[in-house]
């Protein structure tokens, strides 16, 4: 709208514009000019790249460095990102990084940059619905309030802000959330930002019916369209690693240069490449200190590949600012080559023009995770006093945290001349005579007979010693009674160590009288089901009805363990890797057979986390071992004092002093 008369501006004379010759008086002049809203507007707006216009317009909104302006000395590795992006003939970028490397702030500072220069509606989407309209709540709407050039860009009114969208003149920005079909499927848009791909929310990326498929196809009305992709690693099946790996023309990495001999250098992880303070032990070999004090006192290092020189934190900040984004070279095992220098991004991307690009950031990379983090997390994932099942989810949050690299688990089948050793030489049936707190027991159900596994474990919190005792298969249920709860199983001292308790697996064809035999042992054996995926290690449930259509109730007391598999299988699978002699091993019977040492090794762990026979080979043993282990569990054993030792202190209940009355 054009503003009112102004005596100091041009004049307008009669008869030059015929609209005006209604509202002029001959002999008089009337003057008018655009407001400074209406020459902001139509004024031609100079071009910047993100990395220009970035620092001078975003605020940052959470953190320690929220209220300042976004600085490039803090995350460095993003320059070389924005720019890329905003090239015309990328289409496609997916960022394979670690937590904590800024990844959501670089999307979010691209997408508020396109409200002034490549303006068009934008989406980011999230796992959920909770997560989507906190991150409007809490970093989009406060990240366009606080920048004066994104908030001249809000439309007027009062609903120009809402929960889940911006309304804006260089388009709306919205969330959304992968889990709604209609938020998915619903409308064209120009910038869809995908956060956290690897969710089960965004099913599979080749997956028709999955949310990343329908959300790359929303961008075909916008022939310069964006689809940002970013996500932590998992497993090799992951949706940003299956795209990084064949959905990419071009994938970088960050090079850096050395603030002491100023070479160009690749920063990757090896245990020569990192360097942590050791000391001997009692035994005389050199160990590393105690992780914790490493942590704490950021005593972690990294080794300059060219002159030696051990970089602390500040030297690693000072060389990720001097960072150079190459084209990542691979070896002869598909691994990136830390030693062969790739082509420099920008010099690659407009030679060859790709249009889908993706980045590769692990931890050590960014500012606000210390070297010494690092190093912590490396030996907690190699701490023998851990069990191992926490070892392995150690050994797999550092691949995924650190390297930004997928968990690769392990396919190999075992074999069993790698858990020959573990024998000992006592025979079947006998108890070690020190250190045993409990007789465990395992039962595996078959169609032509039961399996059964008796160990001995030891006492201790995290990592106590066991013992086979006894194995094998009996052709009825009264057999598997006789050997768990009537024979008697003695150490050389003739002193008698019952079962404790066992598990028995209820599942199959067999159910109903694995039932009624459970009943009948009062407690000592508990029946079971197996399950691949539980958020606890295992539930309790009554029986109340036969398996079966006609559902006949069960007369019992009965209840039933639903048991994590996945989690005591992985535990199995550490403690077979342990010496038998060290903390968490298993020492075997000089009697147990090469066909049951077999049994062991049955199963492999697949690329989906879970444990798979193959080669449909006998497991029943491996199956049995996996029962006992929860078994002890159950039983709590790990919380047992030692003989001698007192009782394991439990809460101090304070008495309360009693109170005199004065009479009256």
């Amino acid at each position: 709208m054009l503003s009112p008369c102004n005596q100091n501006s041009y004049p307008v004379r009669p008869g030059r514009y015929p609209w005006l010759d209604t509202l002029m008086v001959l002999g008089d002049e009337y003057t008018t000019k655009f407001s400074r809203s209406e020459r902001r507007a139509f004024r031609k707006q100079k071009f910047q790249k993100p990395s220009e216009w970035i620092p001078k317009n975003r605020k940052i909104v959470k953190g320690d460095f929220a209220g300042n302006y976004m600085s490039f000395d803090i995350t460095p590795h993003l320059r070389g990102i924005l720019d890329a992006s905003a090239l015309p003939f990328i289409r496609e970028i997916i960022l394979n990084a670690a937590p904590q490397t800024a990844k959501t702030t670089g999307i979010d500072s691209y997408v508020a940059w396109s409200r002034i220069f490549d303006k068009g509606p934008a989406c980011s989407f999230y796992p959920d619905e909770v997560t989507a309209k906190r991150s409007m709540d809490e970093r989009i709407a406060p990240l366009v309030k606080g920048s004066p050039a994104l908030k001249r860009q809000i439309m007027p009114g009062r609903n120009a802000i809402t929960a889940i969208s911006v309304s804006m003149a260089g388009g709306n920005w919205e969330v959304g959330w992968a889990g709604s079909t209609a938020q998915t499927a619903d409308r064209p848009l120009k910038i869809v930002d995908m956060q956290e791909i690897n969710k089960p929310a965004y099913g599979k990326s080749g997956d028709e019916t999955g949310a990343v498929y329908l959300l790359r196809q929303r961008v075909r009305s916008y022939r310069g369209h964006k689809i940002f992709m970013s996500s932590t690693p998992t497993t090799e099946s992951g949706n940003i690693t299956v795209l990084l790996d064949h959905e990419c023309e071009a994938v970088f990495v960050q090079w850096v240069r050395c603030p002491h001999c100023h070479e160009e250098l690749f920063m990757h992880w090896s245990e020569s490449r990192f360097y942590w303070p050791t000391e001997l032990g009692p035994d005389g070999i050199e160990r590393a200190i105690d992780r914790k004090t490493i942590k704490s006192k950021e005593l972690g290092r990294y080794v300059c590949q060219s002159c030696g020189a051990l970089w602390d934190d500040n030297d690693r900040n000072k060389a990720i600012r001097r960072e150079t984004w190459r084209l990542r070279v691979l070896d002869d095992n598909g691994e990136t080559d830390p030693e062969t220098k790739g082509e420099e991004l920008f010099r690659y991307l407009h030679r060859e023009r790709p249009g889908s690009i993706g980045f590769i950031l692990p931890s050590w990379m960014s500012y606000m995770v210390s070297l010494s983090e690092v190093v912590h997390d490396y030996l907690r994932s190699q701490d023998p006093a851990l069990p191992a099942d926490e070892r392995l989810k150690a050994e797999k949050d550092f691949a995924n945290a650190h390297e930004a690299s997928a968990w690769k688990p392990e396919t190999k089948a075992r074999k069993t001349d790698s858990i020959i050793h573990l024998k000992d030489d006592r025979p079947e049936g006998i108890v070690p005579s020190e250190g045993v707190a409990a007789l465990i027991a395992g039962v595996d159900t078959q169609d032509h007979g039961l399996w059964y596994w008796i160990h001995a474990v030891g006492y201790g919190l995290t990592s106590p010693q066991r013992w086979l005792i006894r194995c094998g298969l009996v052709p009825a249920m009264a057999d598997i009674y006789r050997i768990i709860l009537e024979d008697e199983y003695r150490d050389v001292n003739d002193n008698v160590y019952p079962v404790r308790l066992a598990l028995q697996d209820a599942l199959g064809h067999n159910t109903a009288e694995v039932y009624d035999f459970c009943e009948s042992t009062r407690g000592m054996i508990i029946p079971t089901i197996g399950r691949q995926t539980m958020a606890v290690p295992y539930d309790s449930r009554p029986v109340e009805f036969y398996p079966g259509a006609d559902k006949k109730p069960f007369p019992g007391a009965l209840r039933r363990l639903n048991v994590n598999s996945s989690l005591y299988k992985d535990r199995a699978d550490g403690i077979l890797k342990t010496n038998r002699d060290d903390p968490g091993g298993l020492a075997l019977h000089s009697e147990v057979s090469e066909l049951h040492l077999a049994q062991l090794c049955a199963e492999v762990r697949g690329e989906d986390g879970f444990w798979h026979n193959p080669k449909k080979r006998d497991n029943h043993l491996w199956d049995c071992l996996y029962l006992a282990l929860c078994a002890e569990t159950v039983l709590g054993v790990k919380h047992w004092a030692v003989p001698g030792e007192g009782v394991v202190p439990g809460p101090v209940v304070k008495k309360s002093k009693k109170v005199k009355r004065s009479r009256w």
